[in-house]
């Protein structure tokens, strides 16, 4: 009996798997990701600015929902004085129903389920990224990456506690994921994963998660297995039509409300291009702050140098130099305030993932001292931003939602920036037999 001897290119995918090493730097980026949602877990409430708050009203109904039974509410019942509104048919139900069903099932608090869902984003977004750059350029360029990630100004500060988007947190955490699922389609098991990150990704926001869908082309290698992403692509788009399609369908039947004007300017040259600023402590809405940072700026300018005269930077850190240069010009154009904000996300991941390559075009020479070196500064010169914005502590009960309309603060459970929805032709008196049930204890 002859025997031949297995070699790498023939052994069974079992035993491959079993001879690889755990990434150890995994832990390190998960470290690190966990440091940008240090305020969500040492604040004992949530910041009073931004939408978070009014994802905490939406949390409330949503858990609720889930308690009586209805899997996937479409109305809320205590909006526009108490007539209703079908605001949960027309917005993204991820942002505010994955941290509804941590409220029904673990917590029991709104502020404290959406503290817990944004630190399980913000923590997922740094390994997604690490992950993502790690097999596209290796260990240092993906962890240099997830820690400008956890830094910045706007992925880190801006984005989750001034501003307190959501739907965008659940976008930068999980656009990583799905470009690294697209980049390892070798098995039905990583295709049935990108199927579900695609369709995670329509949930939260369907036009950042088609634009997306869009720049996997810039962002992947020639040679990538193109039918199965463009497939599981399809399939994410098709598992998450029970709530985009009837939205499309029935959104000429309702009446759009625009959102206020935003109260700071965004996304201007001059603002962009700027280190971290001190954090404007004590103040209710502070400035949010949509600037790239000076570590981000120095490693693109490293990597652009390196590619000038070396020719060291890797392609895929010029692929993505180049997908954030052009939405970072999308961003400055839009004149939809929402729309350029989520924009404005995707550039600020793209253009962290080319500037985590800059660790290649590191000097050869004291190569590891070099790389310890701008890792700290990473993480050091963005600091002046914190802490956050002060906590407020709010009740988030059918009366208080009430009573935040009612006070003139808005519509409690749409995020600033977005259009409310209503099946009122026009603005009606409130229903006063609601007010008084709310006032008498009837209606809690």
């Amino acid at each position: 009996m002859t025997t031949l001897p297995l070699s790498p290119t023939t052994r069974p995918a079992w035993m491959r798997r079993a001879d690889q090493r755990a990434d150890r730097v995994l832990v390190l980026a998960l470290v690190i990701g966990l440091l940008s949602a240090l305020g969500f877990v040492i604040s004992p409430a949530l910041p009073a600015s931004g939408s978070l708050e009014r994802y905490a009203f939406r949390i409330e109904n949503d858990a609720q929902a889930l308690l009586e039974g209805r899997l996937y509410p479409r109305w809320t019942a205590n909006t526009f004085g108490g007539y209703g509104a079908p605001i949960p048919s027309f917005t993204p139900p991820l942002p505010s129903f994955g941290p509804a069903i941590l409220h029904a099932m673990l917590v029991a608090d709104a502020a404290d389920a959406l503290r817990l869902f944004a630190v399980i984003v913000l923590t997922g977004g740094s390994i997604s990224t690490y992950l993502w750059v790690r097999d596209r350029a290796g260990r240092r360029a993906g962890l240099l990456a997830a820690a400008l990630i956890a830094t910045s100004p706007w992925l880190a500060y801006s984005m989750p506690y001034v501003l307190g988007s959501v739907d965008l947190m659940l976008i930068a955490a999980l656009a990583p994921a799905w470009w690294w699922l697209a980049g390892r389609m070798h098995s039905p098991s990583t295709w049935a994963l990108a199927g579900g990150a695609a369709a995670l990704l329509m949930l939260s926001e369907p036009r950042l998660a088609l634009l997306v869908f869009a720049l996997t082309p810039l962002l992947l290698p020639l040679r990538s297995r193109w039918p199965q992403i463009a497939l599981a692509a399809l399939a994410g788009v098709g598992l998450s039509a029970f709530a985009w399609f009837p939205a499309l369908v029935e959104a000429p039947l309702v009446r759009w409300i625009p959102p206020e004007p935003p109260l700071y300017a965004l996304l201007t040259p001059s603002s962009i291009f700027r280190a971290a600023e001190a954090a404007a402590t004590g103040w209710f809405n502070p400035p949010p702050q949509p600037a790239l940072g000076l570590p981000l700026l120095a490693a693109l300018a490293l990597l652009t140098g390196a590619a000038l005269w070396s020719r060291r930077s890797p392609a895929f850190g010029l692929r993505a130099l180049a997908a954030g240069a052009l939405l970072l010009i999308a961003s400055i154009v839009l004149p939809d305030a929402a729309g350029s904000r989520g924009v404005f996300t995707l550039a600020v991941l793209a253009l962290c993932a080319a500037a985590g390559c800059a660790a290649v075009a590191l000097p050869r020479q004291h190569n590891e001292r070099w790389y310890a070196a701008a890792l700290a500064l990473a993480l050091l010169l963005n600091l002046p931003m914190w802490p956050g914005p002060p906590a407020h502590e709010q009740s988030y009960t059918v009366s208080a939602e009430v009573a935040y309309e009612q006070r003139g603060y808005g519509i409690a459970v749409t995020p600033l920036d977005h259009y409310a929805v209503t099946a009122l032709a026009e603005q009606a008196a409130p229903d006063q037999s609601m007010l008084t049930g709310l006032r008498s204890g009837e209606i809690i």
